[in-house]
């Protein structure tokens, strides 16, 4: 399974006269890579004992997400994040070198976001955040035999941000830490 080192950006846009901002951002999708990594774990366990020349891999994308939001005060903030991310595994023959059995999986998140500011001053603002909605997450699968399989599913999606700095007031950036769906963390330009 391969790693994604813990970054992102954000860029941030705001109308700070009317309390709108659009959000254009990239996480690290650790969530995603690690539900994925655990079932071909589990997969690998089952069936590496049946064929010793075969392992499962996995290539792992960002998650990339465009977002509004609107202040209604100087303390709560409201909006919602549409997010896309993309991760592939396939087995390897480890004497050919050749990929077999791949599954793509396609996944994109509503999320309805709640903010609370905490601390304001000039261009700094530092707050936490609390998303949860919904993930629909399509799957293919294909192997040298077969024809290309399709399924798709619904689950949860949520993202807890307890720790979040927004630097600037027209155009700024800003980095958020913390857990979910989206990953752990997504700094900011």
């Amino acid at each position: 399974m391969s790693v994604l080192g813990v970054c992102g950006s954000t860029v941030t846009a705001q109308e700070s006269n009317k309390g709108h901002e659009i959000r254009v951002s990239v996480a690290d999708g650790s969530m995603l890579s690690v539900v994925n990594g655990l079932g071909d774990f589990f997969a690998n366990a089952l069936s590496s004992g049946l064929d010793k020349n075969k392992e499962r891999d996995q290539k792992d994308f960002l998650s990339f997400s465009a977002g509004y939001r609107k202040h209604l005060s100087n303390r709560i903030t409201l909006g919602s994040d549409i997010a896309y991310q993309r991760t592939e595994a396939f087995t390897i023959d480890k004497t050919t070198k050749e990929k077999s059995d791949i599954d793509k999986y396609n996944v994109i998140q509503v999320l309805p976001t709640f903010e609370y500011t905490y601390l304001r001053k000039e261009n700094v603002r530092l707050y936490g955040s609390v998303a949860a909605g919904a993930m629909l997450y399509l799957h293919s699968n294909s192997t040298n035999n077969s024809k290309n399989e399709k399924s798709e599913s619904v689950f949860f999606a949520s993202q807890v941000n307890p720790i979040a700095i927004q630097v600037g007031k027209r155009i700024g950036g800003l980095a958020e830490l913390g857990f979910g769906t989206r990953g752990i963390a997504t700094a900011g330009l």
